[in-house]
């Protein structure tokens, strides 16, 4: 190491996002052949002179997006792998931003566990699930769901999430603001004073029949969604993950939910 070179050691730099670094190694002053060190949080990261010299330089242990977020230290990139990147934005778009919460407020309560907050870690994951890039029967890549595995679930982690077709995804979707003060599955006809039974049955709307109470309407609309469930969960067998199907062949319906 020239003269030059060893009387950068140390010298500390101010980046435009990311706060203060300095160098702790020059191999060379092209591409990541400078070795910096951050502060807080602590980080070691490679890069060119030229970038660090005008501030381009950034702490991906630093979290940016949300406040939360950060991007780590590892192979997976926010350029390369744009389906990862989009599918982890969007969770803490879900968990973190006030106003999609205001819009959307099922995610009032939803969090994101310790682990995914790195970028890294949850890129990893997706890449060891089997179904991850698969798609469905009509060339759609299959959806992340926190749902399907641990009932009334708010926190998206390794073990509460797997990936499922759309319509895996749309079963166990809740409309509780449309009904009202109504069992699920359960309307009220008009001018008649009984009570509508329906169900979605792949992708069209199933009338149940007509009854006197909404309880009465509610149990027709129970037996039919267990029984659409698990028609599903057959149809998507081997297709999915064991933990989904075996969930979905033990879902039962709840006058609450």
């Amino acid at each position: 190491m020239n003269n030059t070179k060893i009387e950068l050691l140390g010298k500390e730099f101010e980046t435009n996002s990311s706060g203060k670094c300095f160098i702790i190694n020059i191999e060379s002053y092209k591409k990541d052949g400078v070795v910096v060190a951050f502060y807080e949080p602590f980080c070691l990261v490679k890069c060119n002179y030229v970038n660090l010299y005008s501030g381009r330089v950034s702490n991906p242990m630093l979290p940016k997006l949300y406040g939360k977020g950060f991007l780590g230290v590892g192979e997976y990139s926010t350029t390369v792998n744009k389906r990862e990147y989009g599918l982890w934005s969007g969770i803490l778009e879900r968990c973190y931003s006030l106003e999609y919460k205001r819009k959307q407020p099922t995610y009032k309560d939803a969090t994101i566990c310790k682990e995914w907050l790195n970028f890294q870690n949850f890129a990893t994951w997706c890449n060891e699930q089997p179904f991850f890039n698969a798609k469905d029967d009509k060339q759609r890549y299959y959806q992340l769901d926190k749902d399907i595995l641990v009932r009334g679930n708010k926190i998206y982690s390794p073990d509460t999430c797997c990936f499922v077709p759309n319509e895996v995804n749309k079963l166990l979707t809740l409309r509780g603001l449309a009904r009202g003060d109504l069992p699920i599955g359960v309307c009220r006809q008009k001018g008649t004073g009984k009570f509508l039974s329906q169900c979605n049955y792949f992708g069209s709307r199933k009338h149940l029949g007509s009854f006197k109470t909404p309880q009465e309407a509610y149990v027709a609309y129970k037996i039919f969604k267990e029984y659409y469930i698990k028609e599903v969960a057959e149809k998507w067998k081997g297709e999915i993950d064991d933990r989904a199907y075996s969930s979905l062949i033990k879902y039962e319906i709840s006058e609450d939910e």
